[in-house]
């Protein structure tokens, strides 16, 4: 009896102390809240309006690891003035490449998804689609970057203030997450548009969102540029900047600002090539297929990644070829003659597809031919060696003795054995492009390249087979436009994920992915 006495009230006191707990938590929601979200949120920023705290933002351009350098390049100007990052989505699949300031900025206002499908639903053509054309309106979606990466990290460790913008994309002067600031309270700053290293246009003339404003003779000026301006902006000249809100434009190329190297810019440069803000894996739906390919290929270091852009290539054997042209004319003393095409008629580029359509197939074949000597001159030693060798008695041997496989799982399940117990060396590929889904349905490209490294696989082969569903993507919580192709647009994030797993990898042409794959 004395027992369950002495129970009860141990029972009673424990549930007092509880209670008394959630009363005082409950009656600071602010501190609680405050450790489960970002240092300033909508609500913070209003709250402080009063107090000087400092603003920057950019325009973001390129594919996504262009966007990704940008952001690397905007985390260290935060940290260097002291600034609050209002930071734009990432946007994957259809991107534009750099343009001068106030063409950058047309592009980013204009990305109002809900806006252009009505406009483009009623037929009605305005300044907004000419920027986000109708028909590529399914091809590109917008995430914020806290979908792959965590921020938080940046925010704790080194103390960088980050706000995610995702209601709208307005910005200067009118920033809805800056309502209380002033005209003059705002800065465009853009070293690869102004000779000047910035302009003030922005801040004196009231902008019309449906019309384009008067520029600035400078504006004009920049206007022209076909390329970005090389000028650099020195740290001095960032910290001596007053005004509350500094709009960039691009912020790809990290050369343009430098900053000091102190102990904190030191400690974060280390961070971002280790161990922040490099493995975009924090969205478990993306984290879930690739690991899926991973295993499928043999699990973590036991394969090679290859990145193929034909379009690139397409584009460059074309010049190549009209140069060609042009200096045989030149020498036979004939006029040059040539119909091949890299643009349409509105100076618009041609898409890979209509690029690649203008090599015949035996182009196609030679070009392949002379990508596979690159990547034999690239790839590890001792795999080039090992590839070059005749195969050993094995099931891999027995299957490529066939004048055709039918069950191409079975090759890889060869693959995967010979790799683990006949010659460790012997290379197995994964290969992505930005033409083709089946790459074996196209041997006038790619037949030197299957017969160069007949382990070749793609993310095709895993849908087939069945490792991964391939209507994954359309599951996912949130991501619920029917008419967008998600697997598509978030395949380089997947291709990102499996390719750091892997044991090299290889780009051609070179990008800035390549340095994105070599920090993960």
């Amino acid at each position: 009896m004395r027992a369950i006495t002495v129970r009860s009230a141990t029972i009673s006191i424990i549930s007092i102390f509880l209670i008394i707990l959630f009363v005082h938590f409950s009656s600071q929601p602010s501190e609680l809240k405050s450790s489960l979200k970002p240092q300033f949120d909508h609500e913070d920023i209003n709250a402080k309006q009063s107090l000087d705290e400092k603003f920057m933002s950019f325009f973001p351009h390129g594919d996504f690891a262009t966007q990704h350098e940008a952001v690397r390049n905007a985390l260290r100007i935060a940290l260097e003035t002291n600034r609050t990052l209002i930071l734009p989505q990432v946007r994957l699949g259809k991107t534009w490449d750099w343009q001068p300031f106030a063409i950058l900025s047309k592009y980013y206002e204009s990305q109002d998804k809900q806006v252009l499908k009505t406009s483009c639903r009623l037929n009605q053509r305005n300044w907004m689609t000419k920027y986000q054309p109708c028909q590529q309106l399914n091809q590109w979606i917008e995430l914020p970057w806290s979908t792959f990466f965590n921020l938080d990290v940046l925010r704790n460790e080194f103390s960088i203030r980050i706000i995610e913008r995702t209601t709208d994309h307005n910005w200067g002067t009118r920033d809805t997450l800056t309502p209380f600031l002033k005209p003059e309270q705002v800065i465009v700053l853009d070293p690869t548009s102004f000779a000047s290293n910035g302009s003030d246009w922005e801040t004196k003339i009231k902008i019309n969102r449906n019309q384009k404003p008067e520029s600035s003779q400078e504006e004009k000026d920049s206007l022209k540029l076909t390329t970005g301006l090389k000028n650099v902006i020195r740290s001095q000249d960032l910290m001596q900047i007053n005004q509350r809100y500094i709009q960039f434009g691009s912020l790809v190329y990290g050369l343009r600002f430098l900053t000091n190297a102190s102990r904190h810019q030191s400690a974060l440069q280390r961070a971002l090539r280790s161990n922040v803000f490099v493995s975009p894996n924090q969205f478990h739906a993306v984290n879930q297929v690739s690991q899926t390919i991973v295993n499928a290929l043999g699990g973590a270091g036991t394969y090679n990644c290859i990145h193929m852009t034909i379009g690139d290539l397409a584009n460059t054997e074309l010049l190549n070829q009209i140069s060609m042209k042009r200096e045989n004319a030149a020498i036979e003393g004939i006029k040059f003659v040539d119909d091949t095409k890299l643009s349409d008629d509105d100076g618009q580029p041609y898409n890979a597809t209509q690029l690649l359509n203008q090599l015949n197939p035996n182009a196609q074949f030679d070009l392949m031919t002379a990508l596979v000597r690159e990547l034999n001159g690239d790839m590890p030693i001792n795999q080039a060696v090992s590839v070059a060798l005749p195969l050993k008695h094995s099931l891999l041997r027995d299957l490529l003795s066939k004048p055709y496989i039918k069950n191409r799982q079975s090759l890889l399940d060869a693959c995967i054995d010979y790799r683990k117990a006949v010659d460790t060396r012997y290379p197995i590929y994964y290969l992505s492009n930005d033409v083709y889904k089946d790459i074996h349905q196209h041997s006038e490209l790619f037949g030197p390249l299957i017969k160069a490294f007949p382990c070749m696989f793609t993310k095709n082969d895993m849908y087939l087979w069945g490792p991964v569903d391939s209507e994954w993507a359309e599951r996912i919580h949130g991501l619920n436009d029917l008419e967008v192709d998600y697997d598509d647009l978030l395949s380089i994030v997947v291709e990102i994920l499996v390719a750091s797993k892997g044991y090299s990898f290889f780009e051609v042409p070179t990008t800035k992915l390549t340095r994105l794959l070599s920090w993960n």
